[in-house]
């Protein structure tokens, strides 16, 4: 027992982690095993009592791939072509260029070589390079044709990120979107049957666009109109009751309160106190601050808010009163909302609130000057969405901007993001910005909101920034959603291949049933040819399948078709290597020698032709998941993960389970 002792422990490690990982997808399950057998208000009550552990099992368990759920597999073509055309200069184009992009585009058609390589080496055939249509003469040919490559990557990138913000707000769960070929986007959509509708979805132009944000007076009013609806609905209490709404309202409703349901405008003199505080460095925008890092101006410019969200003591109400009461606004951190006039939340009752606001009595009371627009997610300790208010007609749209750069204000060190618009563009936002000032104009892409700064003056030139970004990654990460708007880089869809839903659940089917039937044969041939030998090596194999989906689990790898064929053959794999254990206890056995000291004999025997045929069939897995693509990736993966799960069960427990035997005075046969 003791030399076991620590084999025991790491053993027992290792089947709790395989349990913990695996948990999820035994609660998701059972989640949606509840929801079948209810309907109507108590599916929705059953919902949101359970939203966050809903939540938590979804995105933490072992995903089925496109070919065991059901939905569509779409290959989409970033059109290089067309933004080498619109990058180059147009003075400079010629029947040669044209001639020339026409001719690598039925060539990159039939070939994955780099776009900008080909179109490069047919220019220099016909006497011309990049630097006759791109550039000026004081750059050198290898310098134009990294800045050509770099708006090609950022123009990838921010196709990739348009698209996986687009199905994020279609609502696909668990989409697989990657690149290849350093052009082409694949997208798999689990459980989608409706074709027309995603295609449309992912082929139209991406929509940058510049709203000024509503007054803070008027949500008001708006919110306390959704409450008060709310708060005559049968159903309150199922939909908004939550406990995260209480913990946002302990520092601000201890002794109970509710709301102020009228606000004032701020008067004329503290209007001028506010300008005069602004700060005077000449940055022409400042971004909205996070939830945790605030800036003087931001502050400053929602100092109406903070004066408009007081809190009425006036009546006296208990938490679960206020909830009562409030449902929309409780919805919201009511304690971010009083200091900076801001509508954050979390996850969970980002979709609750969404809920709401698409119900038809809801929508009747919403002005039709008013857009509601999600912030893109963001993280300051857990992840937390901002709801803006937007004024519905759009100010400006991304075909005025011209140039985007993200880089570091050498004034503070500070990360910022220029942007240049064309001269009509700079005619229309230097008079936006004058009529404007001190107020938040938010830069909206796909209905998202990446960043609302506010106004600082009157912005001549077409030139202003974005300052105020925490990092310069975030930086980054505006200039490629501008980019993404306002690059021309059209998408089109070469491939498309839809599962229906009952070829996927018969598919699972089809899968659960051939793995079940291969354990059980295995194991009537192990226990009827082996006796106990046998039995334990059963209880091994049935550990090695439970490892085999807990390390799925973990590394939040998909489960596809020829990843159950992969763990079949990884099954075959661990009888084998019982089998050659066996054998040679058998051997040792028939030779005289004690039972014992045969078990050792045996593993030690069997321990090299186990390491040969695991080695080589571990490196043709890596080869194959190295070098082949999706369904075949599949297959390699499972077949790692049961290949090293194996080696473990089949060598360190089975030997356990036999040392333990043997020292309780028990004597295993082995056939």
């Amino acid at each position: 027992m003791k030399k076991n002792l620590t084999r025991i422990i790491i053993t027992v490690i290792c089947i709790l982690l395989a349990v913990w990982f695996l948990y999820p997808t035994f609660q998701n399950y059972s989640f949606n095993k509840d929801l079948q057998g209810l309907t109507g208000e108590d599916s929705i009550k059953y919902i949101n009592e359970n939203a966050e552990s809903i939540k938590k099992s979804l995105k933490n368990r072992l995903k089925l791939g496109l070919d065991l759920k059901g939905g569509m597999y779409v290959v989409l073509d970033v059109d290089v072509i067309k933004l080498l055309e619109e990058l180059a200069n147009p003075k400079a184009k010629d029947e040669i260029f044209t001639q020339s992009l026409n001719e690598v585009a039925e060539q990159i058609a039939v070939s994955e070589e780099p776009v900008l390589k080909v179109f490069s080496a047919n220019l220099k055939t016909k006497g011309k390079n990049l630097l006759s249509y791109y550039g000026d003469t004081r750059q050198d040919e290898s310098t134009v044709e990294n800045e050509i490559q770099e708006k090609i990557d950022q123009a990838i990138e921010g196709a990739v990120r348009t698209v996986r913000s687009r199905i994020d707000q279609y609502g696909v769960a668990e989409p697989q979107i990657q690149t290849v070929a350093g052009k082409r986007i694949i997208v798999e959509l689990p459980g989608v049957s409706n074709a027309d509708e995603v295609r449309r979805l992912l082929k139209q132009t991406a929509i940058l666009e510049f709203h000024l944000l509503q007054d803070i007076n008027k949500v008001l009013k708006v919110m306390q109109d959704i409450d008060n609806k709310l708060a005559s609905s049968d159903i309150r209490d199922s939909l908004f009751l939550n406990d995260t709404s209480v913990t946002a309202l302990n520092e601000i409703s201890q002794d109970s309160s509710a709301l102020q349901k009228s606000t004032e405008k701020k008067s004329a003199g503290d209007k001028g106190k506010k300008d005069s505080a602004k700060s005077k460095k000449e940055i022409s925008v400042k971004k909205d601050t996070t939830k945790t890092e605030k800036d003087t101006s931001k502050s400053n410019d929602t100092s109406a808010a903070s004066d408009t969200t007081d809190i009425d003591t006036s009546e006296q109400l208990t938490q679960e009163e206020f909830l009562q009461k409030y449902p929309f606004t409780s919805l919201f951190d009511l304690n971010y909302l009083q200091q900076a006039g801001e509508l954050i939340t979390n996850a969970v009752n980002k979709e609750k609130i969404n809920r709401i606001l698409q119900r038809e009595d809801i929508k009747v009371l919403i002005p039709n000057d008013i857009l509601f627009s999600w912030s893109a997610p963001r993280e300051s300790g857990e992840e937390y969405y901002i709801l803006y208010a937007l004024r519905k007609e759009a100010e400006l749209t991304g075909k005025a901007l011209e140039e985007v750069r993200a880089d570091i204000d050498p004034n503070d060190n500070r990360p910022k993001v220029s942007m240049e618009m064309n001269t009509e563009g700079a005619n229309e936002w230097s008079r936006i910005t004058g009529a404007n000032i001190g107020k938040r104009c938010a830069i909206v892409l796909d209905g998202v909101v990446y960043s609302a700064p506010t106004i600082q003056n009157k912005i001549t030139g077409g030139r202003s920034e974005i300052s105020g970004i925490p990092t310069l990654q975030d930086a980054k990460l505006i200039e490629i959603v501008l980019r993404a708007g306002s690059l021309p880089a059209p998408l089109s869809i070469i491939e498309e291949r839809t599962i229906g839903p009952s070829l996927g659940e018969d598919s699972i089917r089809a899968g659960i049933i051939s793995s079940i039937a291969a354990l059980v044969l295995v194991a009537i041939f192990m226990i009827v040819y082996y006796k106990i030998g046998g039995t334990v090596s059963v209880v091994a194999l049935m550990i090695n399948v439970l490892f085999v989906f807990g390390i799925l689990a973990s590394f939040k790898a998909t489960l596809t078709v020829p990843g159950i064929a992969g763990l079949i053959l990884s099954i075959g794999m661990a009888v084998d290597t019982n089998v050659l254990i066996y054998e040679r206890i058998r051997e040792e056995l028939k030779s005289g020698k004690p039972l014992k000291t045969s078990i050792d004999i045996g593993y030690k025997k069997a321990f090299s032709a186990i390491i040969d045929s695991h080695l080589t069939s571990l490196i043709t897995g890596v080869i194959l998941y190295q070098f082949g693509s999706g369904p075949i990736q599949g297959f390699a993966l499972i077949l790692i993960f049961g290949l090293l799960s194996n080696l473990f069960t089949a060598i360190i427990i089975t030997h356990i389970l036999f040392d333990l035997m043997t020292e309780k005075g028990y004597e295993p046969n082995f056939g």
